[in-house]
């Protein structure tokens, strides 16, 4: 069988005997609908609170926390009008809401980036803000988790008499899922916050490794990562969310209203319905692809396809990814742990005393290439992946060589043409 997966802004060519496929992991179809009627049937049936409108009251004041340009993709440009519109009937006027974009610990942005974000016309209506999470000032210390996390967040979220988180809902590789408590913290939260609640990926205790419950899909108490973050939003006391989820193509398919906790967990199940798909046994080969640009326009963004691609292999098996990633690397972070230590126990070392998130996505796959024979097929250099053990190849015929497979050894094969959103399940 041959086929053509994409990759890059082109497709690459993959062949193999259909015999030996025993899965393909592939996203369940979703329901069509227009943008507006998602958006307002959303806000039309909020999960666990009266609609926006009815929440609010005349001459208050609102902040509503959007994502940043990093997950301009979830389309907040589209959504933005009809929740600013809640509120201006529920007697809130434009001139008392702040749009607020949590950036979390990236960089700050510019007013072009800021307006392309939300639309010209709400630009020109509403003050945009960025958040600063090395600002001291900006913040107020409102408590501490009972994992010792210090709870920082931004001051005029908390002096706002109504909080209205937005966002986005998908799997995240630590927190389970991304939306909701994601939006305070991180999203708008101090540095010191942050990397407190980041470093709870961690197992406790020197060369432990990173922690198995901290993990997509797993979004309960277990996740120490998930359940710090949940606490410290609670201390915020946001008022209402709206969450939207998108496809494999980024159009958004389904959004949820209301609630915090109530509202998210109901997006979570709308995720999982065409995301989360359930695989009977595992293989000795599974081949995946990130699913094109910009899904692997580098190796970090590229990272959740290897995570899902590991999910179905058998131990020590074998994981080719086609994920071009024509801007290298994508963080500074990754490059510092590849060039500069020589392996997982070394890159866990220095990962402890100082965490971020792109030391630890370089840790994790740095751990995969250990565990797992993993091929990349890539515009990546040898001398970009330093001494880690992945393989590269430039096309799909060398990376079978790179693997020692044939047409007469062939092993039982899963394939996953869009892993960087299926999410495997064991059945």
């Amino acid at each position: 069988m041959k086929e053509n997966w994409l990759y890059g802004v082109e497709n690459m060519p993959v062949h193999y005997p259909e015999e030996k496929i025993i899965q393909t992991i592939e996203p369940n179809p979703v329901e069509e609908r227009g943008i507006e009627e998602i958006i307002q049937t959303a806000l039309e049936n909020p999960v666990g609170t009266e609609k926006l409108r009815d929440l609010v009251e005349p001459g208050k004041t609102a902040v509503v926390v959007i994502p940043d340009v990093t997950r301009a993709w979830s389309r907040v440009d589209l959504y933005l009008p009809y929740l600013i519109d809640e509120l201006n009937k529920g007697g809130i006027k434009d001139e008392d809401i702040l749009l607020l974009s949590a950036t979390g610990t990236h960089r700050e942005q510019t007013q072009e980036e800021l307006k392309e974000l939300v639309g010209e016309d709400i630009y020109k209506r509403i003050r945009v803000e960025n958040h600063i999470s090395d600002d001291a000032d900006m913040h107020r210390y409102i408590g501490t988790t009972k994992r010792g996390t210090p709870v920082e967040v931004d001051k005029r979220a908390l002096d706002a008499d109504y909080l209205i988180l937005g966002g986005e809902v998908s799997y995240h590789f630590l927190a389970g899922y991304s939306g909701g408590r994601k939006m305070v913290l991180p999203g708008i939260a101090s540095r010191e916050s942050v990397m407190t609640n980041h470093a709870l990926a961690m197992n406790p205790g020197e060369d432990t490794g990173a922690n198995p419950l901290a993990c997509p899909g797993n979004m309960n108490e277990t996740n120490p990562f998930h359940d710090d973050m949940l606490e410290a939003a609670l201390m915020a006391k946001p008022d209402f969310i709206f969450n939207v989820a998108v496809d494999a193509d980024n159009n958004i398919f389904t959004a949820v209203s209301g609630d915090m906790v109530k509202a998210h967990e109901e997006a979570c199940k709308k995720v999982d319905a065409p995301y989360a798909i359930p695989y009977e046994k595992k293989a000795d080969l599974v081949i995946a692809s990130a699913g094109g640009f910009p899904k692997d326009i580098n190796l970090y963004q590229s990272s959740k396809t290897l995570f899902n691609a590991k999910i179905p292999v058998n131990e020590g098996g074998t994981i080719i990814v086609l994920s071009k990633c024509s801007e290298g690397l994508g963080s500074p972070d990754i490059e510092t742990m590849f060039l500069g230590y020589e392996d997982s126990k070394e890159r866990e070392h220095a990962l402890r005393k100082d965490f971020s998130i792109g030391a630890f996505v370089a840790y994790t796959m740095g751990k995969t290439a250990e565990d797992y024979k993993v091929i990349l097929v890539s515009d990546l250099t040898e001398e970009e992946m330093g001494k880690t053990e992945f393989l590269l190849a430039k096309d799909f015929d060398e990376a079978l060589e790179l693997a020692g497979i044939t047409e007469e050894n062939w092993p039982d094969t899963i394939l996953m043409p869009h892993a960087a959103v299926t999410f495997p399940i064991e059945k």
